[in-house]
């Protein structure tokens, strides 16, 4: 009987032995998350919500801290980060990286100064990483090519110099890249074209130079590409009409030289369309006519030549067309078809004719600017029926004929109007 009883007592102990032996990595990892969060807010400066005034060294459980999300299959691991919008000053901790089970991490719209830690390149299991709306400085990580499993990088709207990594086409999950309103140099990534799931592509407002390079074109999950404001030079890609499913396609202030593309007009899910500010030649593209989706189209300040396309009457759901200080000429075509125009800019080009009586149906106009160009006849009387206009610009011209006395009648929401 004895030695059954040691033989009960021997198969317990073992047992006792087994778990805390499994035990220990759990509790040395919850207590490694810990510490890294306290880490993390040591370097916090300035916390003016009091936003981390529960993480300290209490009895409330760090699952439990504000901003702390902890997994469902391992409840003591740190899955995400989200302190957003809370004024936090000071800087991001390396420390962050031992959360190895983070997934996400949101410190956007903070006052966060400093470099972006290498370290957090060791994250692999983090899908959504975003720092924007900070002042962090210092180049963009190359490390971050290694966080595998990346949907969403943005830095948009901070001071980080240097150029954009060419690790990060290692990212094949990636899905949204915004890097906007830095002070990047250098190319394009031409490896960029690896991230096959890419959506969104936003570097614009940087010192970005060199072409675009055609592979571009090939990524066709893209729906947003944003690269305005930067000094890229060279022809727009042809390739770019390939991109079926894009839909913001913004190229402005930029030293894009040639003519546009006829392959844009392939772009049928195209909803804004902005090439201004460059120094393109040549003329519009009749093919533009087929964008039927199309909301916004702006192509002022370049040199375009030619005439406006006719077929533009066909983008019904245009709201606006700029098209500002171009070489312009002929008639303005009948947009009477376009109900949802508001905005009409065609001023500074060398148009001629008479304003088209059919603008006066266009009842959602709003902003009628057609001034110095070579119009001629008599200011249509229709237009005094457009009662949701608000700025009439028609100066230098060779119009004849004055404004009615009860213009303020006729259109009781004319704030601006200019004839002379």
């Amino acid at each position: 009987m004895e030695g059954f009883h040691a033989l009960i007592f021997l198969i317990i102990l073992l047992y006792v032995i087994s778990t805390a032996r499994c035990a220990a990595p759990g509790i040395e990892q919850a207590a490694s998350d810990r510490a890294a969060l306290l880490s993390f807010k040591s370097l916090v400066e300035d916390d003016p919500f009091g936003a981390l005034s529960s993480w300290n060294n209490g009895s409330l459980h760090y699952c439990r801290w504000r901003g702390v999300s902890c997994g469902r299959r391992h409840p003591n691991r740190v899955t995400a980060l989200d302190l957003k919008s809370l004024r936090l000053t000071g800087f991001v901790s390396p420390s962050v990286a031992n959360l190895t089970f983070l997934q996400r991490i949101d410190l956007s719209d903070n006052m966060l100064d400093g470099r972006i830690p290498e370290e957090l390149g060791s994250l692999r299991r983090l899908r959504y990483l975003n720092l924007s709306a900070n002042s962090l400085r210092g180049t963009i990580p190359s490390s971050l090519g290694n966080c595998s499993n990346l949907q969403l990088l943005n830095l948009t709207d901070n001071k980080l110099n240097g150029e954009i990594p060419p690790t990060l086409s290692r990212l094949s999950g990636l899905r949204e890249l915004m890097l906007r309103q830095n002070m990047l140099q250098g190319t394009i990534p031409s490896n960029l074209t690896h991230c096959k799931e890419l959506q969104v592509v936003d570097l614009s407002n940087n010192f970005l130079t060199e072409e675009i390079q055609p592979e571009l074109g090939y990524l066709q999950k893209l729906t947003w590409l944003g690269l305005s404001y930067n000094n890229l030079t060279g022809a727009i890609p042809a390739t770019l009409g390939n991109l079926a499913q894009l839909q913001y396609l913004d190229l402005q202030y930029n030293s894009f030289t040639g003519s546009i593309p006829h392959s844009l007009g392939n772009l049928s899910s195209l909803l804004f369309l902005s090439l201004g500010d460059n120094s393109l030649s040549g003329p519009m593209p009749p093919s533009f006519g087929s964008l039927l989706s199309l909301k916004i189209l702006a192509i002022q300040f370049t040199s375009l030549t030619g005439t406006i396309p006719p077929t533009l009457t066909n983008l019904s759901s245009l709201n606006m067309l700029l098209l500002r200080e171009n070489n312009l000429h002929g008639e303005i075509p009948h947009f009477a078809e376009l109900p949802l125009l508001f905005y009409l800019d065609c001023t500074s080009n060398n148009l001629s004719g008479g304003i088209p009586i059919s603008l006066g149906r266009l009842s959602s106009l709003e902003y009628l600017i057609l001034g110095m160009n070579n119009l001629t006849g008599e200011i249509p009387s229709s237009l005094y029926n457009l009662s949701s206009l608000k700025t009439l610009d028609l100066p230098y011209n060779q119009l004849e004929g004055t404004l009615p006395s009860d213009i303020g009648n006729a259109l009781p929401n004319l704030h601006f109007f200019y004839l002379l």
